[in-house]
């Protein structure tokens, strides 16, 4: 997590009275009070009550990622949560919305377009899309693809094979899927994969 506020704000460098924390500070059930750096007690000046301040060093402990570039003089700090936030958000079963509501019958067309993912991991995922179309009077076709995904950045992808993959946007409660790739390849012509989901309830 990068915070240009760090390098836009010009600090005074003066001494300051701070008392070390004795009572315990969780941060994800670990107690990081208990390392070689103290966690301090301090009022700044002008502030109405004082505040818990945690050593960045201490991160480490509970899964952040503690990054000190030496030539810029630049301190980073990276969590994985927002990307297990974002995993959490597209997780689950998702339709599309042009699906037919009820079995129709035999004269009347029918659609159906799911999508399941399903975390592996921290920022990783398993995605599977399926398709079925059968036209008035016809008959009944079918597609589905299967992929795996990961979460980069402010970037949701995921691969099925050499010939697709795909880009998912989370935008007003609803997935968008941007495929990379000839879909027909996995459904043929006559069956169209969706392309925006409402989450099914």
């Amino acid at each position: 997590m990068y915070c240009p506020y760090i390098q836009a704000r010009v600090m005074t460098y003066k001494p300051v009275t701070a008392y070390t924390a004795t009572q315990p500070i969780y941060v994800n059930d670990v107690d990081i009070n208990t390392g070689l750096y103290p966690v301090l007690n301090f009022k700044p000046e002008g502030a109405t009550y004082p505040y818990i301040y945690v050593p960045i060093a201490e991160f480490a402990r509970v899964g952040a990622k503690v990054v000190w570039d030496d030539a810029n003089q630049l301190l980073t700090v990276e969590t994985d949560y927002y990307k297990m936030k974002t995993l959490l958000q597209i997780a689950g079963r998702w339709e599309s919305p042009n699906n037919t509501p009820e079995t129709p019958s035999e004269e009347e067309a029918f659609y159906r377009c799911f999508t399941i993912i399903r975390p592996t991991g921290i920022n990783t995922f398993e995605i599977d899309i399926e398709a079925a179309y059968r036209p008035p009077f016809g008959a009944t076709h079918m597609g589905s693809m299967s992929g795996k995904g990961q979460i980069m950045d402010s970037k949701i992808e995921f691969i099925v094979d050499e010939n697709m993959r795909g880009e998912i946007k989370l935008q007003n409660e609803k997935l968008f899927i941007n495929y990379i790739g000839d879909t027909s390849y996995y459904a043929g012509l006559n069956v169209g994969f969706a392309k925006e989901f409402v989450r099914n309830v």
